[in-house]
């Protein structure tokens, strides 16, 4: 063992959080011959070594991007963690590191963390079904169960579980959309957290919902302005939505990071549009 990785596993254990992370991101990285010392360590009495191990076995082998570089090594440890750690953050950690090595097959098991009392590990358990989702080989049972569970999400007492199920819903190739998760991100529209109503209206309005375009007005109305519902407002095509659109794109300066979203935007209504219907 090299002198960098030997402190690297030495930083790993310290008390410093930043020092421990940091040395944990590292460790992602090491050759394969230190797998089994990753593995042990993920049983470590301090739960804190137990939560940085974790977030290394999720990337074990390289980052989130690098496709084919990682190993599926760590899941069973990871999802050992998941049911059966008592701590709620390293709970929460194995669910975010199954998030970048999530298969088809694990789903039942996520599922069921779904029900954590720790609202962590749900934030990190509804990452991990929302990118499982993605993956080839999801059987249509399989689908019907995360469903079931997106419904709980989207009526969580936390906002951030709340938001990023919404989000999850509209990403291409998830299919949950359903009458039942209609109306559970309708409810959401008057959600108490403006992040959450942006996100449900952006997401309805993606699966095609015309019924939402007064509320992404509003939205476009009080500047709440962002890719999903500008590309929510691109699709629906609603003429309606113009006026507030060319409104916004007059207060932006050419620079401005939405003023080339908000342009794109309104030709794609332009061009859906019959000249006759649109709204100058």
């Amino acid at each position: 063992m090299g002198k960098k990785t030997k402190r690297l596993f030495r930083e790993v254990l310290c008390k410093n959080n930043k020092r421990g992370h940091q040395a944990a991101v590292s460790l992602r990285l090491v050759k394969a011959c230190h797998y089994p010392r990753l593995l042990e360590l993920v049983l470590h009495p301090d739960a804190r070594v137990r939560a940085r191990l974790c977030s290394t076995l999720g990337e074990l082998g390289g980052y989130f991007d690098s496709g084919p570089r990682l190993t599926p090594l760590g899941i069973p440890a990871l999802l050992q963690r998941l049911h059966h750690d008592p701590k709620p953050r390293v709970r929460a950690a194995a669910a975010q590191g199954l998030s970048h090595q999530v298969r088809p097959g694990m789903l039942p098991a996520l599922c069921i963390a779904a029900q954590d009392s720790s609202k962590k590990v749900r934030q990190g358990v509804c990452h991990a079904l929302g990118m499982g989702l993605w993956e080839s080989g999801v059987t249509l049972p399989q689908k019907r169960q995360v469903q079931a569970v997106f419904l709980c999400f989207l009526a969580d007492p936390d906002a951030y579980v709340r938001e990023w199920a919404a989000f999850y819903i509209h990403c291409e190739g998830c299919s949950l959309d359903s009458p039942e998760i209609r109306a559970a991100l309708w409810r959401l529209v008057d959600d108490t957290k403006d992040a959450v109503q942006a996100e449900a209206c952006a997401t309805l309005g993606l699966l095609g919902d015309r019924a939402i375009v007064p509320y992404l007005i509003r939205q476009f109305e009080t500047g709440t302005v962002w890719s999903w519902n500008l590309d929510a407002a691109a699709k629906l095509s609603d003429p309606a939505s113009l006026p507030m659109l060319q409104n916004l794109r007059s207060g932006y300066r050419k620079k401005h990071g939405f003023y080339k979203s908000v342009t794109e935007t309104i030709k794609a209504i332009k061009k859906a549009s019959p000249k006759s219907t649109r709204l100058q």
